[in-house]
Parts: C-alpha cells; sequence; structure tokens
C-alpha cells in the first residue's frame, strides 16, 4: 500500500469517525459544554482520539457546527 492510498483511508476514517460524532451531538447537544470566554450559546467538545474540539450550537432542528479546531489552538481567537 503507498503512502496516498494510506493517507486518503486515513483521511476518510477521521471523516466518519467526526460524522458519527456530529450525529451524536445531534441527538445529545447537552454532552457539549458552555466554553466560559465565549459567546453564550457556542458548546465545545473534544474529540477523544484526534487532538480536535468541535464547536457547536444548538438549532430547533438539531445542530450547528461552528468551527473545528485543533485542541492546542485558543477558541476565542478563532470565534
Amino acid at each position: 500500500m503507498s503512502e496516498r492510498q494510506y493517507g486518503t483511508s486515513h483521511a476518510l476514517r477521521v471523516l466518519q469517525h467526526l460524522n458519527d460524532l456530529f450525529g451524536l451531538l445531534e441527538r445529545f447537544p447537552e454532552m457539549g459544554r458552555q466554553h466560559p470566554k465565549l459567546r453564550r450559546g457556542i458548546r465545545y467538545f473534544p474529540v477523544r482520539i484526534y487532538p480536535f474540539v468541535v464547536f457547536f450550537c444548538r438549532q430547533p432542528s438539531g445542530i450547528r457546527i461552528v468551527r473545528l479546531l485543533h485542541d492546542r489552538m485558543r477558541a476565542e481567537d478563532h470565534l
């Protein structure tokens, strides 16, 4: 298997994991926490197996993903 194939398959696994997590957050938005330095209504949830944090808002029809950041980035600088 070439590096290019490995890169693609890994990327697809990451995307599938994120898609599954988005579905879980849509069903259970209270899993996300309020961020003390962001405007009210934005919640966050760390992605445990990858170094990402999902920022989202609840909406009547589910959730809206606001931003996906690396866990070392300061959210208040990017939201």
